[in-house]
């Protein structure tokens, strides 16, 4: 949303979202107007699971900005079913558009006039689920900002120096990893793959960055999957790097280190940013084929699919 509303400066974009102690409430800045909603723990752990009420909800207070602002069109970002709350407090009807970048449990579309997805595959998603509706549904993929991603970085000082931190070797492979570890994401492959390859070459390291679930119940799966990732990666040794959750400004480094990007996704990837900001970074990519990416990877040219299931049980 930052990125696409800074090329929007010229028409007045104002951001609605979740507020954090990190942020003000309100702020103007890079031309955008930025309206953050503060909801404490306290609220969420005395109404929304004591007493499973919500008297003064997000789409509520969100509505109070909208009125204030008047805006000509409303576009929620992969919140579709906060359309309707947030529509019954106007007094007005803004043109809505619904962008969608996954795939959510969705019956209706009413109040919404156009329906965008991030690759065709997610459109006929939703055109299926939506057959009896008559809404719009068009696909704009997402993009990449190259001046941020791009093959430069490889030897950047700041590159070598990430480099140096994680201790690996200049004459090293790196192969890594980026998204949430978690089953769908399909790390577990990876890792079992990685094993195979150690066995054949030393001089090789996995680098998996992404937010793991490091404390959680004993029913929690989640935490659960994270605990196995470690422990499978502590028995791999010194050639796996775990990295954590990193800021969006330090990932375009993380990537001018790697010599070849993975994505073993279980599931139909609704599109795969990971994959286009590898391969703007200079990077090959092996993916999972499905999904959105079948629609921009195309195998043997400028990447490669595995079937990662299929993938699995060979390992």
């Amino acid at each position: 949303m930052l990125q696409v509303s800074k090329r929007l400066s010229a028409y007045e974009p104002h951001i609605i979202s979740v507020g954090t102690d990190d942020y003000p409430l309100t702020e103007h800045a890079d031309g955008i107007y930025h309206h953050r909603i503060k909801i404490s723990s306290i609220y969420r752990r005395i109404f929304n699971k004591l007493l499973g009420i919500d008297p003064y909800s997000y789409a509520k207070r969100a509505s109070r900005i909208i009125e204030r602002i008047h805006p000509d069109i409303l576009h929620f970002h992969n919140v579709h079913n906060l359309i309707p709350d947030v529509l019954s407090y106007l007094s007005y009807k803004p043109v809505v558009i619904s962008h969608l970048h996954n795939d959510f449990h969705i019956t209706d579309s009413k109040g919404v006039d156009l329906i965008l997805t991030c690759s065709e595959f997610l459109s006929s998603v939703y055109r299926e689920k939506l057959q009896n509706n008559t809404v719009n549904i068009q696909s704009v993929y997402n993009g990449v900002d190259t001046e941020t991603f791009n093959p430069s970085l490889k030897n950047s000082p700041l590159s070598l120096s990430l480099r140096s931190e994680l201790r690996i070797p200049p004459d090293g492979k790196v192969i890594l990893f980026a998204g949430r570890i978690a089953h769908e994401k399909g790390p577990h492959i990876l890792i079992e793959a990685f094993e195979k390859l150690i066995s054949k070459m030393s001089d090789i390291y996995l680098v998996l960055v992404g937010e793991i679930r490091r404390t959680g119940r004993q029913n929690d799966k989640r935490f659960l999957y994270g605990k196995d990732i470690l422990n499978r990666c502590k028995r791999l040794g010194g050639n796996v790097r775990i990295i954590g959750a990193v800021s969006p400004e330090k990932m375009p480094y993380f990537y001018s280190i790697g010599d070849i990007a993975v994505v073993p996704s279980v599931f139909e990837e609704p599109f795969g940013m990971v994959a286009i900001e590898a391969m703007a970074s200079g990077l090959p990519v092996i993916a999972s084929k499905g999904g959105g990416m079948k629609e921009y990877i195309i195998n043997g040219e400028n990447g490669l699919f595995i079937d990662a299931e299929k993938t699995h049980t060979n390992v």
